[in-house]
């Protein structure tokens, strides 16, 4: 073999071994970009690290289909904004709407429908038992969040948008809004760990929220194991896996801010 033959094997090699995609490991098990928004208790930014009911979920589900994870934090809106380009792959916890159905894939079933609450000041004279009593109030949420179809797109609604529930807490304790809307899960994990139960409650009105879901860009790299993430959750959702995890994250809140 002359030299000339040689030197164009070598390079047709190396070419080959540089084109290998980032998303695959050594093991050559995928590797999946995951968008996390600090959105406690379902996906945490912790300084150990990421946590939360999703991660242990996720990492069911990564140890069933043989893929890894690479978990990149985001605010929820940014987050939004790269599953749009495929700059991350995979996000958890999110409603399907007919907009985010234009560049996501969703996977398996919904994996938790919970009630949307309203909080109010403590002893705070404001008063919601049915829908149209929000009317008279300025209700702090999370910019970018769904909650139910409803309260969604009506346009009559006072509203106050921050990044986080944390936010929303705080400006309601400033007297900022009149009440804050989120997740019956999410609020009772925060007001929990704030210690703030003896601050605010709920007040009578509550919905059924938009269910939860796995959802994958549609213009991941790894689009096509869609199939495959699809199958691994239906059958944990369906084998209660997933509601055991659930449950076993939340037993560290306490009874009195549920």
């Amino acid at each position: 073999m002359n030299r000339f033959c040689l030197a164009f094997i070598t390079l047709l090699v190396a070419n080959l071994f540089f084109s290998i995609p980032s998303a695959v490991s050594g093991d050559d098990s995928p590797r999946f970009k995951v968008a996390i928004a600090h959105w406690p208790p379902w996906k945490m930014v912790a300084v150990s690290g990421f946590e939360g009911i999703d991660i242990d979920i996720l990492a069911e589900v990564g140890r069933r289909a043989n893929v890894n994870w690479e978990y990149i934090e985001c605010p929820w809106r940014r987050c939004l904004e790269m599953l749009k380009t495929g700059a991350v792959d995979i996000i958890t916890s999110i409603g399907k709407t007919e907009e985010r159905e234009a560049y996501l894939e969703y996977l398996g079933p919904y994996y938790n429908k919970e009630k949307i609450v309203f909080y109010r000041l403590k002893g705070s004279d404001v008063q919601v038992s049915k829908y149209n009593d929000i009317y008279d109030h300025t209700i702090g949420l999370v910019k970018g969040s769904v909650y139910f179809e409803q309260f969604d797109n009506d346009w009559k609604v006072q509203r106050e948008a921050v990044t986080s529930d944390f936010q929303h807490l705080q400006m309601l304790l400033a007297k900022r809004v009149d009440l804050v809307i989120s997740y019956e899960t999410i609020m009772a994990y925060s007001i929990a760990n704030l210690g703030w139960q003896d601050k605010v409650e709920k007040v009578d009105f509550s919905h059924d929220g938009i269910p939860s879901y796995f959802a994958i860009s549609k213009y991941s790299p790894l689009l096509n194991y869609s199939n495959t993430l699809a199958d691994t959750i239906q059958e944990m959702v369906e084998s209660g896996t997933v509601e055991e995890i659930k449950q076993q994250f939340m037993k560290s809140i306490p009874a009195s801010s549920k």
